[in-house]
């Protein structure tokens, strides 16, 4: 689904590239990490991930073509909700790429750009 999603495809994925997500999404789901699935008359759709006790970090976040917008839409609400409800809960962060489209679609939902690290830093020499 995650697979899906991310490629903007409905192929199917390499079958090692699967046995890999598979594993890693079980390994984060096994402490504070859950998954969400969404699906449309028992077919998948879209899948959000999230793991975290004070802050809530959102890892994945993806819908199948046919299902674009509104599926994640319901799924980040209900966990924007969720959060809301829960005691202690801080904050809930979703980590993006500035070039990434998303990012729009996540400010319409209150979310702010705050850098906490980069992927890539700059060096300068130090003289």
């Amino acid at each position: 689904m995650k697979l899906q999603g991310f490629a903007d495809s409905e192929d199917e994925p390499d079958p090692g590239r699967l046995a890999t997500e598979l594993a890693l999404r079980r390994a984060e789901n096994r402490g504070s990490g859950r998954s969400l699935l969404a699906s449309v008359r028992g077919e998948p759709a879209a899948v959000l991930g999230l793991w975290g006790e004070a802050d809530w970090v959102i890892f994945n976040l993806a819908t199948r073509l046919p299902f674009r917008r509104r599926l994640a839409e319901l799924l980040l609400a209900e966990v924007l909700h969720e959060a809301a409800d829960t005691p202690g809960c801080r904050a809930v962060v979703i980590n993006g790429e500035e070039e990434d489209w998303p990012l729009s679609w996540y400010r319409r939902y209150g979310f702010s750009d705050e850098v906490y690290w980069r992927r890539r830093y700059r060096l300068s020499e130090v003289q």
